[in-house]
């Protein structure tokens, strides 16, 4: 039995396609199934860090950093970056930064 033209190219992108899916259930998900989970720490939780961009935001901060500086998560960090602000308020930075032990800035 000899095949067309059509079902030839039909059969070969059969073949391709089965050959893609073979290769994805073998390197692909087995690598997947193969990668280990770091243990979780005995408080159950892991550590975490809050990240804040600001430009210009002094007003903004002022409303809402302390709801998030209140957390009650064990063991977490706020970093402030100072993204090339021009409204530099140094007298509302300094005692944040010297009373939070959880805070940290950077300009």
């Amino acid at each position: 039995m000899e095949l067309t033209l059509i079902e030839s190219c039909l059969l070969g992108a059969l073949i391709f396609c089965f050959l893609i899916q073979l290769y994805f259930s073998l390197f692909v998900h087995l690598k997947l199934a193969l990668v280990k989970v770091d243990p979780i720490p005995e408080t159950g939780r892991k550590p975490l860090s809050v990240v804040i961009c600001a430009r210009n935001e002094v007003n903004n901060l002022t409303e809402y950093l302390p709801s998030v500086l209140e957390q009650n998560y064990p063991d977490y960090e706020v970093i402030v970056v100072n993204d090339r602000s021009w409204m530099v308020h140094v007298n509302y930075w300094k005692p944040l930064k010297n009373n939070i032990s959880t805070l940290k800035l950077f300009t």
